[in-house]
């Protein structure tokens, strides 16, 4: 099929953040492009410095 173009909108995650505890982030999906989302999605968590995500950025879980 077409891509779709999934783009993570509403992006919540707590202001601070204790290593070992948990926390809970938040995050909508939506389909800016023409043609309708199928399959299959997995989504990934990483935790970064600043605001632009890079390959040095730490994983923290995948979402499938």
């Amino acid at each position: 099929p077409p891509p779709s173009d999934l783009v993570a909108t509403a992006v919540t995650v707590p202001p601070v953040a204790v290593p070992g505890e948990l926390v809970t982030i938040e995050w909508l999906l939506q389909n800016q492009g023409t043609f309708p989302a199928s399959g299959y999605l997995c989504d990934a968590v990483y935790v970064s410095a600043d605001e632009l995500w890079d390959v040095d950025d730490a994983h923290v879980d995948d979402y499938c």
